[in-house]
């Protein structure tokens, strides 16, 4: 039996010696023992259809007995953006914790409060700092789907017999969510002071709720939001595909990624 040998040339190895050398655990660099930050950022996310089109219909159970109806085609994948807000606090290298909170803008989108548990690792850049985060969070919120909006010329738009929700109306679906989150994060740390960073992570769904279907006013405050269950509506017929949905609309577990600034202040 032969074994191919190869021969490694004395510059690689000239270099990969310097790059060890330049490249050394920042604590050795004069960084603190602990820090706190405040993160401000953006996310992107996505939720994931389950059906290709929906038609939305119903009429008035009221003396009037108006009939309406609309739909359209959903995309496959729904993309959005967050605002990111969020704190952390811990050692420069070792566990560190962190508080954070995602409001999500636009017809989709999420909002979610979180709590993670991480652990830092740093390395030296010349003058620079690198530090490493991977971690592991836990977080509470809701996903939403706009179907759409439609607008009335009567008086407003009667469900049932005692409510009246405005004549401008949007139509989505709401579920509640618990995710488990891992997450790595990448910060690229300049004199102690101010942090860049970039994240990645997944959203695991825990113990989602049942999807919800809400009508909401689209101008009129005091007018009620009214809920029916996507399986069960009991004034609406609402079809995915052209079939009543017998499930979810959409999926909320999806990769979510983020880029930031943080604000460093360091404490012995």
């Amino acid at each position: 039996m032969q074994f191919t040998t190869f021969n490694v040339p004395k510059s690689l190895i000239i270099l990969l010696i310097a790059v060890f050398g330049y490249c050394s655990p920042a604590m050795s660099q004069g960084l603190t023992d602990k820090y706190a930050t405040f993160d401000i950022g953006l996310s992107s996310s996505s939720l994931s259809m389950n059906a290709s089109n929906y038609s939305l219909g119903f009429t008035e159970n009221s003396i009037r007995e108006i009939d309406y109806a609309f739909g359209e085609d959903i995309e496959s994948t729904a993309s959005f953006l967050a605002l990111y807000l969020g704190v952390k606090f811990g050692k420069y290298k070792g566990l560190s914790h962190s508080l954070y909170f995602e409001a999500g803008f636009g017809d989709h989108a999420k909002g979610k409060f979180g709590y993670s548990l991480g652990y830092n690792y740093p390395i030296a850049i010349g003058r620079f700092d690198l530090l490493i985060r991977p971690s592991l969070g836990i977080t509470t919120g809701s996903s939403s789907y706009t179907l759409g909006e439609f607008v009335v010329d009567t008086v407003g738009v009667i469900i049932d017999d005692t409510d009246i929700i405005d004549t401008d109306v949007n139509v989505y679906v709401e579920q509640s969510n618990l995710f488990l989150v891992p997450k790595l994060e990448v910060t690229f740390l300049i004199e102690q002071k101010v942090g860049i960073y970039a994240n990645v992570s997944f959203d695991y769904g825990l113990n989602n709720k049942e999807q919800i279907l809400k009508f909401r006013p689209g101008s009129n405050s005091e007018a009620e939001t009214l809920e029916y269950s996507l399986t069960d509506p009991s004034y609406v017929d609402l079809q995915f595909d052209d079939q009543i949905i017998d499930g979810n609309l959409f999926g909320a577990s999806t990769m979510v990624f983020s880029i930031g600034i943080s604000s460093y202040f360091n404490r012995d």
